[in-house]
């Protein structure tokens, strides 16, 4: 109850004062498009944060819990299910600040019961498959580590985004499931160019923007978080749903969360194998 108190007065604050900024369009945006070696201009996006995204980022931190808060959080081990078309996967993912993430995916095929993990230690991201054979582990390669190495940072892109070399500036305005929302678009530490919808009231994320590959190719796709719930004290979602072409091609729901609890960091460490596949190059 109190937090519904304070995401209504939070609303009201933000609302009342979110119209000076979103006024202000870009006053200080500095963004750079080069050529592609096809003469397309390639946009490589903003080279510095403006006062208007950083304002939005900030309301949304301190509606999520506050900074201070959010840095209390240790660890997190989430349970749930992936559904992408007809498959469907328990999942179990191991977060440990600053940087150590683990994915576990489990699922069963004509009999036979399947896992693969995808690690991240803190210095090296490799993958093994376990179930039904186990296989000797594997170094990503800089292709495949490139988005799960991003994706590892434990506080998210947001957190202390100046000092970590992401850089942010308000794009626009449009409606999300027709609600009013505000649009902050980013280019984080690794080149990727991503894309906020903060929902104008409450300031969280309805909408979050990039690029996924989908076999060969590239293109824009979107997650939909499906609700939220505040977890010691830290506001996090409990699902979300990828969209591509207006049609759904993976949903994620998180049926457990645990914050602060111990996770080993032998689960962090690679395998030693007699047998050890080394994949230096990018495919």
């Amino acid at each position: 109850m109190k937090f519904l108190i304070h995401i209504c007065l939070m609303g009201f604050l933000l609302v009342f004062y979110s119209p000076l900024y979103a006024q202000e369009q870009n006053l200080t945006e500095d963004s750079v498009e080069e050529e592609s070696e096809e003469g397309e201009e390639v946009d490589k996006g903003p080279t510095a944060t403006d006062a208007n995204a950083a304002k939005m980022i900030e309301y949304h931190l301190l509606v999520r819990g506050g900074p201070e808060q959010i840095k209390t959080l240790e660890t997190i081990e989430k349970k749930g299910s992936q559904k992408e078309g007809k498959n469907l996967y328990d999942m179990i993912w191991y977060r440990k600040a600053p940087h150590k993430y683990r994915v576990e995916q489990s699922y069963r095929k004509l009999g036979r019961d399947y896992r693969t993990i995808r690690v991240y230690d803190g210095q090296t991201a490799w993958t093994q498959e376990v179930e039904p054979k186990p296989k000797p582990p594997a170094v990503m390669t800089t292709a495949q580590a490139k988005d799960f190495i991003m994706e590892a940072d434990f506080y998210g892109p947001l957190v202390d985004h100046q000092s970590k070399g992401h850089f942010f500036v308000y794009d626009s305005s449009t409606t999300v499931y027709g609600k009013p929302a505000y649009i902050v678009k980013g280019r984080l530490s690794n080149g990727a160019i991503v894309f906020y919808y903060f929902d104008a009231k409450d300031y969280l994320i309805r909408r979050y923007g990039f690029s996924e590959k989908f076999a060969a190719s590239t293109a824009n796709a979107d997650y939909y978080p499906t609700g939220f719930r505040k977890f010691y004290g830290v506001v996090m979602e409990l699902g979300r749903e990828y969209v591509a072409n207006k049609s759904i091609y993976k949903k994620v729901d998180f049926e457990s969360i645990k914050v602060n609890e111990e996770i080993s960091d032998s689960l962090f460490t690679m395998p030693k194998s007699k047998e050890f596949w080394l994949r230096q190059k990018d495919k």
